[in-house]
C-alpha cells in the first residue's frame, strides 16, 4: 500500500509520464467524491468526453490529461464506426468464390449505409442534419454501433449499423474539424500514422465537405478502411511476423474475407481503478478515503 501511495504522491520525484498517470488517478478519485463509480467505464466516458456527471452536472476540471481523455475518446469513436464499415464491406466476400473489386465493394456498401434520398445531399449539410434534435448524438449513435460489432454474425450488414456509422463520423466532423478544444491536434500529436487516426479521416472528410454524402464516404472507405489496413497489416507482418489481415488485395480485387467483432480498446482505467482500491485511496464501496481525499488536496491535475 505504502508503494503504491509513494508511486502517486507528488513528493516523488516526477518521471517521464508521471504527471499523466498521476492526474488520471486524481481525476478518478475527484469523480468517485462526485459520485461516480469509478468501475462504471459508461460514466467515465461521459465525464472524460462529454465533460457531464450520471447526475447531469457539468465536469470542468482544469489541466491538459483531461483534454487528452476526450481526444482519446474521440478517437475511439471513429474506429469503432471504421470497424462497423470494415465488417459490412467484408462480409459479401464471405460468399464469393472469387475476388471482388474495391469499387462495387465500396459502391455496395454505401448504397446499404446511406438511403437513396440522402444520397447526394452535401456532406456538410448531411452531417450538420446529423446533430439536430438529439441532445447525445455521440453516445446514442455509438450504443448502435457497438451492438452492431457484437453482433456482427447477424448484423454485419444491418443498415440501421451502417447509418449509425456513417452519421457517427458525420458528428465528430461537426464538433472537432475546426479545431475545437484542441481535438483533433491532440489526436495527430499522439498517432503513430495519422491515416487511422481522427485527425486523418477528419481532413478526408474536410477534403470532401462539398462532395456528396455518398461520395465523401465512399472516399473515407478507400482510404481509411482499405488502404490503410493494407498499409498496417503489411507493417505489421514485414517487422513482428505477425499476420493481421482481414482482407487481401491481388490483381485488383479484394479476397479473403474475415469478420470479427471489435470494440473499444483498454485505455486501462480498470487496472488503475483497483490500484485506487488496493493503495485504499478508495474504499471497497466506492467511497473516497481520507487518504484518498488527502491526495486530491496535495496536488492539482497536470
Amino acid at each position: 500500500m505504502r508503494l503504491l501511495r509513494d508511486f502517486l504522491w507528488p513528493k516523488l520525484l516526477d518521471v517521464t509520464g508521471s504527471k499523466a498517470r498521476r492526474t488520471s488517478a486524481w481525476l478518478l478519485l475527484d469523480l468517485a467524491r462526485k459520485g461516480v463509480r469509478i468501475s462504471d467505464e459508461i460514466a467515465l466516458r461521459r465525464a472524460f468526453y462529454q465533460r457531464v456527471l450520471p447526475n447531469g452536472k457539468p465536469y470542468r476540471p482544469e489541466g491538459m490529461i483531461i483534454d487528452r481523455w476526450r481526444a482519446f475518446h474521440a478517437n475511439e469513436l471513429c474506429h469503432i464506426a471504421l470497424e462497423v464499415l470494415l465488417n459490412a464491406m467484408i462480409t459479401p466476400l464471405l460468399r464469393q468464390v472469387e475476388g471482388v473489386a474495391p469499387g462495387k465493394l465500396v459502391g455496395d456498401l454505401v448504397k446499404s449505409a446511406i438511403p437513396a434520398k440522402e444520397r447526394k445531399i452535401p456532406w456538410a449539410e448531411w452531417a450538420e442534419a446529423a446533430t439536430v434534435g438529439v441532445l447525445d448524438p455521440e453516445d446514442a449513435l455509438s450504443r448502435e454501433v457497438l451492438d452492431g460489432l457484437k453482433r456482427y454474425k447477424e448484423r454485419a450488414e444491418d443498415p440501421k449499423v451502417l447509418l449509425a456509422a456513417a452519421k457517427l463520423l458525420g458528428v465528430l466532423w461537426v464538433k472537432w474539424s475546426a479545431g475545437a478544444q484542441h481535438v483533433r491536434d491532440e489526436v495527430a500529436r499522439f498517432s503513430v500514422r495519422s491515416g487511422t487516426s481522427l485527425a486523418g479521416v477528419l481532413s478526408t472528410l474536410q477534403d470532401a465537405s462539398s462532395s456528396t454524402v455518398d461520395e465523401a464516404l465512399a472516399a473515407v472507405v478507400r482510404r481509411h478502411v482499405i488502404a490503410e489496413h493494407l498499409a498496417i497489416a503489411g507493417r505489421k507482418l514485414a517487422f513482428s511476423g505477425k499476420y493481421t489481415y482481414r482482407f487481401v488485395l491481388e490483381d485488383g480485387a479484394l479476397s479473403n474475407g474475415w469478420v470479427t467483432e471489435y470494440g473499444y480498446t483498454n485505455p486501462r482505467l480498470g487496472n488503475l481503478a483497483n490500484f485506487l482500491v488496493d493503495a485504499k485511496l478508495v474504499g471497497l464501496d466506492g467511497v473516497v478515503t481520507a487518504s484518498g481525499l488527502s491526495l486530491l488536496n496535495d496536488y492539482q491535475p497536470a
